[in-house]
Parts: structure tokens; C-alpha cells; sequence
């Protein structure tokens, strides 16, 4: 079943605005926090990474999300030394080498 279109967007604005510290509606439209929601997502996915043998790729996620993602990361920038250091910083990330 799919959720309601105003459930996802809702989702998408909160994801968007508070990161991973994020209370992100479930299935039945209810907040939880992000690391829950990861948590069931992973217990779901783990039965099909096994037979596609990438359950290292899912292994990463919950060190990802204690890391703060992105999101906190720029942010942290932005606060530390402006939008100059912010930019610096994403130019790094993505140059090519």
C-alpha cells in the first residue's frame, strides 16, 4: 500500500529540514525517529542482501547516520567559517582527482 501523497511529502520536507535527527512518518503515518525507521529497513532488506551478497553495502548505513550525514556535516562548516568554507569544502568533495 502506498502511502498518502501528503504523507511523502511531509517525509520529504522533514528529511530535508532536520537531517538524520529527523521524526520521519512510518508506514502508518506515524513520526519515528530515523534511526528506527533504518533499523526496520535494514531487518527487511537483510533477507535480500544475503542472496545479492552486498549486505557490506548495508553495513555502512548505521555508522552513516551516527556520522550525521551530509547534511550535518555542511552545516557544521557553514557554522564554523560562512558559506566561503561551505563551498571550499563541497568543491573538495567533489573534484575529480
Amino acid at each position: 500500500m502506498t502511502p498518502p501523497s501528503e504523507v511523502l511529502e511531509e517525509g520529504s520536507f522533514r528529511a530535508a529540514r532536520f537531517g538524520v535527527s529527523a521524526r520521519l512518518p512510518d508506514a502508518q503515518g506515524r513520526l519515528r525517529p530515523v534511526d528506527e525507521l533504518l533499523h526496520d529497513a535494514l531487518a527487511l532488506a537483510r533477507g535480500y542482501s544475503r542472496e545479492l551478497h552486498c549486505d557490506d553495502q548495508l553495513d555502512t548505513l548505521p555508522a552513516l547516520l551516527a556520522r550525521g550525514g551530509g547534511a550535518r556535516r555542511q552545516r557544521a562548516a557553514y557554522e564554523i567559517a560562512g558559506m566561503d568554507a561551505l563551498l571550499r569544502e563541497l568543491t573538495e568533495l567533489t573534484s575529480v582527482r
